[in-house]
């Protein structure tokens, strides 16, 4: 991927103050700057799609938005290798731990971080097998 593919803004872009002012879009544009800020590349999907993602040579995470409002997957890896996904309420919590995992800190630690806003997928409820 590159800077002029159209389909992603890598961060900087120019935003409108209109954009900053609704609560959940500043909180996304917040966490393109803030990684963008720790020295990281980041950016977001411009086809119709919710979707973040910030990553440095070796780690990367992407947060995408799974279905109803506040539902949000932040998926982390490490060179090619996926390394876990978890389903949380907050997009700011989904961004805390991809810029955590970018900085450095272990699956362990982020899991701990997130627990209190994580959400169990349908398919792991033992209600549902």
């Amino acid at each position: 991927m590159t800077s002029t593919d159209d389909r992603y803004q890598h961060w900087p872009f120019p935003i409108s103050e209109e954009e900053r002012q609704i609560p959940e879009q500043a909180q996304k544009l917040d966490f393109l700057q803030d990684a963008y800020s720790d020295g990281f590349q980041s950016y977001r999907a411009v086809c119709g799609l919710d979707n973040y993602c910030a990553y440095s040579e070796s780690r990367g995470g992407y947060i995408l938005q799974r279905g109803r409002k506040n539902r949000w997957e932040f998926l982390l890896h490490e060179g090619d290798e996926i390394c876990f996904s978890v389903l949380v309420t907050s997009f700011k919590v989904a961004g805390a731990a991809v810029r955590a995992w970018l900085n450095g800190r272990t699956r362990e630690e982020i899991l701990e971080d997130v627990k209190e806003y994580q959400i169990s997928p349908p398919w792991t409820n033992s209600k549902n097998r």
